[in-house]
């Protein structure tokens, strides 16, 4: 038996490139949270795995995944440094970056009202 090196459940499967029609996807993600003892390493997005961010991590398999798309990026704690990283490292892709004023006193449900507000298609 072989053993694969995936950690998902399931693989992200791109969309077939031949079709010619491909749906408009907005894509959420809640990046708000402080972390529980992680004030130290600076905002979540931005921790290294295996020399890659946690957002670059998740932006590109956003990009394998879907062709027609934008990323509504919510974030809380110091988003000044997350917005810089995706201003310079993803200037060509569409991401519209929200930011949680009241992170410290709510949760992830606000984030993601806030991040439905701004959709294209409420």
């Amino acid at each position: 038996m072989v053993k694969k090196n995936s950690r998902f459940i399931a693989p992200a499967k791109a969309l077939d490139a031949g079709k010619s029609e491909h749906k408009f996807v907005s894509v959420i993600i809640p990046a708000a949270g402080l972390g529980s003892r992680m004030k130290s390493y600076g905002p979540l997005p931005l921790i290294k795995i295996h020399n890659k961010t946690l957002i670059e991590r998740q932006i590109n398999a956003i990009k394998d995944t879907f062709i027609n798309f934008e990323i509504i990026l919510c974030t809380g704690y110091d988003s000044v440094k997350t917005i810089n990283f995706i201003r310079e490292k993803f200037s060509n892709i569409n991401i519209r970056a929200v930011e949680n004023q009241i992170h410290y006193n709510s949760n992830c449900c606000e984030s993601a009202r806030l991040c439905l507000n701004n959709t294209k298609f409420l």
